[in-house]
């Protein structure tokens, strides 16, 4: 899947003691304060000289808990949902649509950063100060991530920057931008129904999905 991994991560963090008093009071006040979040992103890959390689586009939609909603919107239309139990990605170009539950995706990405629980966060990384001043330095505890560290930068409470590097040689680029808090999102932009005639994927142990997505 060509996003999956990057956009799982948008949605993991975690608290330490060892971050730095501005730092930890940013983190802090996503988690406590920032139910919902709306607004637009830029995805870069980013080549072994900081080259942009790659770009992508599009818009989110985040809300507490578990619930987040990417809309790609260029070079390729692609949408990647997570309604609390499953987390659909429908690859428009290859009219295919790949479902899974929900909590078997959150070790091979980044969902929960964005819209997952602090305590659990906490539980899966450590965290401590990047070398770079405003930024946090993310590592998993366990070996079920599928990347080696993220660094984190926040602004007035909510997250801007994320560099996600895979530990073998490529690092994603995520910024957000013309972000609101604490709007209204009603429930159904969390849902999601395949569109008639495309493949759906899906584990063979997990029931059909209905038709109310």
């Amino acid at each position: 899947m060509r996003i999956l991994p990057i956009l799982m991560l948008l949605a993991c963090s975690a608290l330490a003691m060892a971050a730095p008093p501005a730092e930890l009071a940013e983190l802090q006040r996503y988690f406590e304060e920032v139910r919902t979040l709306e607004g637009r992103f830029t995805q870069e890959t980013l080549g072994p000289r900081g080259e942009v390689m790659d770009r992508s586009e599009g818009r989110l939609a985040i809300k507490r808990p578990d619930r987040f909603r990417f809309v790609y919107e260029s070079p390729f239309a692609q949408q990647i949902v997570a309604d609390g139990e499953r987390l659909w990605v429908y690859d428009q170009e290859l009219a295919q649509v790949t479902v899974r539950p929900q909590g078997d995706t959150l070790g091979v990405g980044a969902g929960a950063l964005l819209s997952g629980d602090y305590q659990g966060l906490q539980r899966s990384f450590h965290v401590e100060p990047a070398e770079a001043e405003g930024w946090l330095a993310l590592r998993p505890r366990g070996g079920e991530w599928d990347f080696q560290e993220v660094r984190l930068r926040l602004e007035q409470g909510v997250p801007r920057e994320v560099l996600i590097d895979d530990g073998l040689g490529q690092i994603t680029r995520f910024l957000l931008e013309d972000l609101q808090t604490n709007v209204s999102l009603p429930e159904r932009r969390f849902r999601f129904q395949p569109p008639e005639g495309v493949d759906v994927v899906a584990p063979a142990d997990m029931p059909a999905p209905g038709a109310d997505g």
